[in-house]
């Protein structure tokens, strides 16, 4: 009887140590000791929250924004004819009847000033311009020409830009109808020789007579 008293008193001290080593030792003692990290996590969490307020925002992007537009260098002198017709030489006929070929004055949208071209001999009549260009580079040829006798798609009108260096093929935009209203035309291409070429503006292609008026007369690199 007394061992069974003893047994059963022994079970009642194991169960209470266990008892207490579970809910008292271990959540204050144990974790005690293990504290000191969360406290450390904390204060770093703290620290970061301070660092991301002390970053400087970053800066947003409108991706509808216009990329700006960079104009390329027109690589003749005056296309504009501000300066009149001080940069520019007579071709062909025009040195015959120089009196065909004059500076005037117009109302343009990004011009103010051109060429006037009186053709009715039906000849080759113009102005050019000597630039100087590399072969394998790639150049746009441009200009804004007008007619000042109709507006007739049925009738020819006989205007045209030129760019002649040989041995290569020559290069040329032609407005081919009349039409009175400013009208602007551009050729790409690569060009082929090295050297001086010649840049023309003339009436008189096809052999037609009519009187055209030139402006914004451009040659510009591309790459």
């Amino acid at each position: 009887m007394k061992t069974k008293i003893i047994i059963i008193a022994v079970v009642i001290m194991v169960i209470t140590v266990l008892f207490g080593w579970r809910y008292y030792y271990l959540p204050n003692v144990v974790m005690a000791g293990r504290s000191p990290v969360l406290q450390d996590n904390k204060m770093n969490l703290r620290a970061a929250k301070k660092e991301i307020k002390m970053v400087n925002p970053v800066p947003i992007i409108n991706m509808r924004t216009k990329a700006k537009v960079v104009e390329k260098e027109n690589l003749l002198k005056d296309g504009q004819f501000k300066n009149e017709l001080e940069n520019w030489e007579l071709w062909q006929s025009a040195k015959t009847f120089p009196d065909s070929v004059k500076f005037i004055n117009v109302i343009g949208k990004n011009f103010r000033n051109a060429v006037r071209i009186e053709n009715p001999m039906k000849k080759l009549v113009g102005i050019q311009q000597r630039v100087k260009v590399k072969s394998n580079v790639v150049y746009r040829l441009s200009g804004t020409v007008r007619s000042i006798a109709t507006n007739n798609n049925d009738i020819i009108f006989g205007g045209r830009i030129g760019f002649w260096l040989p041995p290569q093929k020559e290069k040329q935009i032609v407005w081919m109808s009349e039409h009175n209203k400013w009208w602007e035309k551009e050729l790409i291409f690569t060009n082929q020789v090295t050297g001086m070429a010649t840049v023309y503006v003339h009436m008189g292609y096809g052999g037609v007579g009519s009187t055209g008026e030139f402006t914004n007369i451009s040659l510009e690199k591309i790459k």
